[in-house]
């Protein structure tokens, strides 16, 4: 019996986009001595590599899984979606210098304004216009993955994994 369209087609997207990840995140590695705050130019370099090595993982074991057309599609969307904006929010951040409060803290970057810092006390907080769509992008990216992992998850043979 021959495989739907779907069942060939998503697996080679899954690993084209993880090598695109994989060749943008080496790309984006000679932004690092540039960008406006090089500790978050690693981190989006970093978190672009992973999110590369997840794709291709993701599609090496999707021919196990037992998804449907549509669930398959939606997963793939999400997961991609969400490498990309994190891979351009990421990197946005790292040259605006602007980003969540956990990462900026880190790194010594400056927190959104759009987010409440509580490391710092409220009369302290600097107030700032710049950020606000690329904090928001981070936030939708991981929440786009996740989905996408829970969908493919879903479909994971559980009567072959346990005993």
């Amino acid at each position: 019996m021959a495989k739907p369209n779907y069942a060939v087609a998503i697996p080679a997207a899954l690993a084209l986009h993880g090598l695109g990840h994989f060749v943008a995140a080496m790309l984006q590695g000679f932004t690092i001595p540039v960008a406006k705050n090089s500790r978050l130019a690693l981190t989006a370099h970093v978190k672009t590599i992973t999110h590369g090595l997840l794709l291709m993982g993701v599609g090496t074991v999707y021919p196990h899984l037992t998804l449907g057309p549509t669930a398959s599609k939606v997963a793939c969307y999400m997961l991609v979606g969400g490498g990309w904006a994190s891979y351009v929010a990421d990197t946005v951040g790292s040259f605006t210098g602007v980003h969540l409060p956990i990462a900026a803290r880190t790194a010594g970057a400056t927190c959104d304004p759009a987010e409440d810092d509580y490391s710092v006390p409220k009369e302290k907080r600097h107030k700032q216009s710049q950020g606000l769509f690329n904090t928001v992008m981070i936030k939708l990216s991981a929440v786009s993955m996740a989905v996408g992992g829970m969908i493919m998850a879903s479909g994971a043979p559980l009567a072959k994994l346990l005993p």
